[in-house]
């Protein structure tokens, strides 16, 4: 059966997150495979690429890869936001 079409929303981006797969050993010799946590497009990794996964010992299926989660968006939105308070001060000096 053939994919069907839909309707999008004007202004809907058509996109899919491609969420990275890793294979990995545990310390105890396990080779474990999931997937991450955070999906972006384009894809932050090529096939094949080595990363560096950190797990808890009695979670090892909870995975963090480098370069994901919380921590890369908070400094990305802090980045921005002092971008934009420099711009603002810039403003507020030299206004009349």
């Amino acid at each position: 059966m053939p994919p069907e079409a839909a309707a999008v929303p004007p202004g809907t981006a058509l996109t899919t997150p491609y969420h990275p797969v890793v294979v990995y050993r545990t310390a105890d010799g396990r080779t474990m495979r999931e997937r991450g946590s955070m999906g972006s497009n384009p894809p932050r990794f090529t096939p094949g690429q080595e990363v560096e996964v950190s797990y808890l010992p009695g979670s090892p299926e909870r995975i963090r890869i480098e370069g994901e989660g919380p921590i890369t968006l908070i400094v990305l939105f802090s980045g921005f936001s002092l971008v934009f308070l420099a711009i603002a001060a810039v403003i507020a000096i030299t206004r009349p």
